[in-house]
């Protein structure tokens, strides 16, 4: 029987490349597509795509030869272990369509229930396109703000395992650096180039008029949704993100200043750092909020050097308290989500979960516990 563990752990080495030079070079099958889906706990799906003859067997694998990596991931020992072990003992072929994955978003028609949540991998116009030309059914953009962010360097660190894989993710990013005008002219390109994505936009607001003001021109601009940014850990100035998350009456209260704003579907994306987050929840809903989305980063310090007594990421002598993500913190997610699907007084709420998902597997577990994406 094969160990999906021991897949996983041989090509630590892969970097997962766009355009891999490993497919390339081999020119019968699509090594790196393969490889990728090993990665993401979907090897049935590698093992379905070989031809019943073994192309690998009496290979010389200049697969391997044109890596990245010379020699370091053993592609071709990879690919004969699909072959070989996996494809063998398929109960079912693959699915000729992907419309049984289609979703629904308040109403809204999604390709499949899988959007890049509003973060760094979310941030510009080709971070989204490349996103949708992969499968993504849409993405929720990097939080948009009338205020300047400057942005520290370095703001990402992680903590990793014994085989080299990361485990938690630190950062202190903070929201888009770039004009709202700016967004709104990524907006419409992305819309215009994929009329059939996803368009979640975050924003942050400092007063009532602001979460307004944002709200309608991300709709006049073509989003089909927005996201309220009430938890954002990161935040320089006070009175924003996770402590507004943190304060029911302003959840309500901005909830209700965007929603006035807007026709289109508005989610409260809620602060884990919170004992339990229903009351917020219930406040959003109040407030005229159609879903809640969760979880955002958890206040974190990891890594503190004995020598200087900085915690990591460390930019110019100084550290900071930073949002921790990664697969570590998908127990308290699903928590969080189980508490929010199970509270009878949130009935009819949309529910958009993230924290930790790194495959489809961890996807599934946050929908059996009530999330509809």
């Amino acid at each position: 029987m094969f160990d999906k563990k021991l897949y996983r752990s041989d090509m630590v080495r892969c970097v997962l490349c766009s355009d891999a030079p490993c497919t390339k070079a081999c020119g019968r099958i699509d090594p790196a597509r393969m490889l990728r889906s090993i990665w993401f706990d979907n090897e049935k799906t590698a093992a379905d795509l070989f031809p019943v003859k073994n192309p690998c067997t009496d290979c010389s694998a200049p697969c391997e030869a044109a890596c990245v990596r010379a020699w370091e991931v053993p592609i071709r020992s990879l690919m004969c272990r699909l072959h070989d072990e996996v494809k063998p003992a398929l109960e079912i072929p693959s699915p000729d369509t992907e419309e049984r994955l289609a979703a629904d978003f308040c109403g809204i028609r999604l390709e499949n229930p899988f959007l890049l949540s509003s973060s760094v991998v979310a941030s510009t116009y080709d971070m989204c396109a490349r996103a949708f030309e992969a499968g993504w059914a849409g993405a929720a953009f990097k939080t948009i703000c009338s205020f300047e962010i400057h942005e520290a360097s370095p703001r990402f660190s992680a903590i990793t395992g014994a085989d080299g894989n990361i485990i938690g993710f630190k950062n202190i990013e903070q929201l888009s650096d770039h004009s709202v005008m700016e967004n709104m002219e990524i907006f419409r390109r992305l819309k215009e180039k994929y009329p059939s994505k996803f368009i979640l936009a975050s924003i942050m607001g400092k007063d009532e008029s602001e979460w307004e003001m944002l709200a309608h021109l991300c709709e006049e601009n073509g989003a089909d949704a927005i996201e309220l940014n009430f938890s954002c850990p990161n935040m320089a100035e006070g009175g924003l993100g996770s402590d507004i998350g943190q304060i029911p009456e302003l959840v309500e209260c901005y909830t209700a200043a965007a929603s006035r704003g807007v026709k289109i579907p508005v989610l409260a994306k809620l602060t884990p750092n919170v004992a339990r987050m229903s009351p917020a929840a219930e406040a959003a809903m109040r407030g005229g909020a159609s879903g809640i989305a969760a979880i955002n980063t958890i206040k974190s310090i990891i890594d503190v050097n004995r020598h200087t007594y900085r915690s990591a990421p460390a930019v110019h002598g100084m550290s900071a308290v930073g949002g921790y993500s990664g697969n570590a913190v998908k127990p308290i997610a699903l928590r969080f989500i189980a508490e929010l699907g199970q509270n009878p007084a949130l009935s009819g709420m949309h529910l958009s979960a993230m924290g930790g998902i790194e495959n489809w597997s961890d996807a599934l577990e946050y929908i059996l516990l009530g999330a509809q994406h």
